[in-house]
């Protein structure tokens, strides 16, 4: 049976070290993991939060230009109107509450620019539809205080005009219009998305009689962002997703719904989450788009950017152990040549001496040699003395 007692010194001391040399060296693999990780991680997020930085930016300019180019086609709307009915005076719009005109199924105050009644008006508004390639409409107020179409370009998604049709109070636009501002923003209407611009339309007596509204359909303007984003990778198998999370649709990624996805009920305005997909694990940076009301997703497979430092920790653990090893060995080396080897003498020397005192050997053991003044050397000084003593007192008799 295996015993510690049975080892000689020096495979104890062996043991220590090979004890020592363990320890230390998984404490120091254990550290490298965690400093590795922890940079990877950070890597990973300041990458994804560098992609999204500029993902947003860039969509900010998306919204510009929309918006802009939304304000350029309520220009053109009011110079068509001055085209065809002339210019715009303080007193050129005018409602009249008496004379009700027909507009689809609703019957609605007329209402008049320059003497020229705007209701029905449908070659006007298609003409302005036809230079912008937007929608148009003009917007009647009210006995009740609401907004009715009068004239618009506007078609449900069978392709009916939404003559006659109303705002409703409710309409994000309604409570800025009656504060005498333009409204821009995402909309939407009869079944489509839509960038906006709904302008109060004021008589000579400052009231609020009608709207201007003009927009351009978002869905062409989707198609060049799934375009320019799809297919983009963030890594070997990451990828940039647009989410609309009120429609339940992606703008850029997967054909499935959104719902489908384990964190949709979850989604971050603005921060990280990690979540599990077939197995792999995946970080993502969310960002809420507040102009488009769209949630951007930049996403990485967490794998594709631990694999290289995964190899970089591999050789470092493989270092760490080569030079644990080479320590162990020369430390072992220079205890075996320093120490063990004097001790054996020693050990030998005194196993001699033992046998001559007790007369198992004619001859005591010769002197040792000090090679060093340590306690090995003490102790060989006070075996010769003790040694010549012995030998003295054997000759005397």
């Amino acid at each position: 049976m295996f015993s510690k007692s049975k080892l000689s010194l020096g495979m104890k001391f062996l043991s220590m070290q090979a004890c020592i040399t363990l320890v230390g060296l998984c404490t120091c693999i254990v550290f490298v993991h965690f400093i590795m990780s922890a940079s990877t991680e950070e890597k990973l997020n300041e990458q994804l939060m560098q992609t999204n930085t500029i993902l947003e930016r860039s969509f900010n300019i998306f919204v510009n230009q929309i918006i802009s180019y939304t304000q350029t086609s309520l220009d053109i709307l009011k110079f068509e109107l001055e085209a065809t009915h002339g210019k715009e005076q303080k007193n050129s719009y005018r409602i009249d509450l008496n004379d009700k005109v027909q507009v689809g199924a609703e019957l609605a105050p007329n209402l008049f620019y320059n003497n020229h009644s705007l209701a029905n008006n449908i070659e006007f508004i298609d003409t302005f539809s036809t230079l912008t390639k937007g929608v148009g409409t003009i917007f009647v107020r009210n006995n009740d205080d609401d907004f009715v179409r009068i004239t618009t370009s506007l078609t449900d998604t069978s392709g009916s005009r939404m003559i006659g049709t109303k705002l409703g109070k409710n309409h994000p636009a309604y409570k800025i219009i009656m504060d005498y501002k333009t409204f821009y923003g995402k909309v939407k209407l009869f079944g489509r998305y839509y960038m906006s611009a709904y302008a109060p339309i004021i008589d000579s007596a400052n009231k609020i009689v009608g709207i201007l509204f003009v927009a351009s359909a978002l869905d062409n303007q989707y198609a060049i962002l799934r375009e320019q984003l799809g297919t983009l990778p963030i890594g070997k198998n990451g990828n940039i997703l647009v989410i609309d999370k009120e429609n339940d649709s992606f703008i850029v990624g997967d054909d499935n719904k959104p719902s489908t996805l384990p964190y949709f009920n979850n989604l971050l305005e603005n921060g990280f989450f990690t979540y599990t997909e077939d197995e792999k694990k995946y970080q993502v940076f969310s960002k809420y788009n507040d102009a488009l009301d769209l949630y951007i997703l930049s996403k990485a497979l967490i794998e594709d950017f631990t694999k290289s430092d995964n190899r970089v920790k591999q050789l470092i653990m493989l270092g760490i152990f080569i030079i644990f090893s080479i320590l162990i060995i020369v430390s072992l080396l220079m205890v075996r040549h320093l120490i063990l080897s004097r001790l054996k003498n020693v050990f030998n020397t005194i196993i001699g001496f033992l046998e001559y005192i007790n007369h198992d050997k004619k001859e005591s053991p010769p002197f040792m040699k000090i090679k060093a003044n340590d306690e090995i050397g003490l102790l060989i000084e006070k075996l010769n003395k003790s040694m010549q003593r012995v030998q003295q007192r054997t000759n005397r008799r």
